[in-house]
């Protein structure tokens, strides 16, 4: 085993540190991503009935949170499951 300088050594650990640090947020960002897809599934479904599958899978693909938030808003909001399509178009 080669010798590791206390210099590679600190650097070693903050590599791993903001590895760790890193892994963490986009574990937090792709739960809120699902979170706000689901939340979108149920409402629709609460308002609507069932959604058709190509309208689910269309918002499964979506993973730009802003947006999501904004067809949430949407998804409680439109008159019909028609004009909530258009606007996922």
């Amino acid at each position: 085993m080669r010798y590791i300088t206390s210099v590679e050594r600190i650097g070693y650990q903050r590599g791993v540190k903001e590895g760790i640090e890193q892994g963490m947020e986009q574990g937090m960002e792709q739960g809120a991503v699902q979170t706000a897809q689901e939340s979108i599934f149920k409402i629709l479904e609460a308002r609507f009935g069932s959604s058709p599958v190509m309208l689910k899978a269309a918002i499964t693909e979506l993973e730009e949170l802003t947006i999501l938030k904004n067809l949430l808003v949407q998804a409680a909001t439109a008159a019909s499951l028609d004009e909530f399509q258009q606007l996922l178009n």
